[in-house]
C-alpha cells in the first residue's frame, strides 16, 4: 500500500516504491533502475518530461535508496509497536 510512502519514493513509471532509484542524468529525473533501463531499450526519450535524450546515462541515487531503506524500518517498527485487532 503506497499510501505510508511519500510521492517521491514512488517510480513515476510504476507509480511503486522503489528499490533501486537512480537518476537519469540529463533530466535529473529519478526512477527505478529496471523500469528505466527497459524504457531505454524502447525510447530515447525522458518517461517523465518526454524531452528527447542525447545522454541516457543513469546513476544511482544513494541518498534516495537510504531514505527509502530508513521509512521501510520506520514502518516496520510502528506497525510491530500496534496491538493486534480482536
Amino acid at each position: 500500500d503506497t499510501d505510508d510512502w511519500p510521492s517521491s519514493f514512488l517510480c513515476p513509471i510504476t507509480l511503486e516504491v522503489m528499490k533501486d532509484p537512480c537518476i537519469l542524468r540529463q533530466t535529473g529525473h529519478t526512477f527505478e533502475r529496471v523500469e528505466l533501463e527497459q524504457h531505454l531499450l524502447r525510447h530515447q526519450r525522458c518517461p517523465l518530461s518526454n524531452i528527447e535524450l542525447s545522454d541516457t546515462t543513469i546513476v544511482p541515487n544513494h541518498a534516495l535508496r537510504q531514505a527509502i531503506q530508513d521509512h521501510t524500518a520506520l514502518l516496520e517498527r510502528l506497525r510491530a509497536a500496534q496491538p493486534p485487532h480482536p
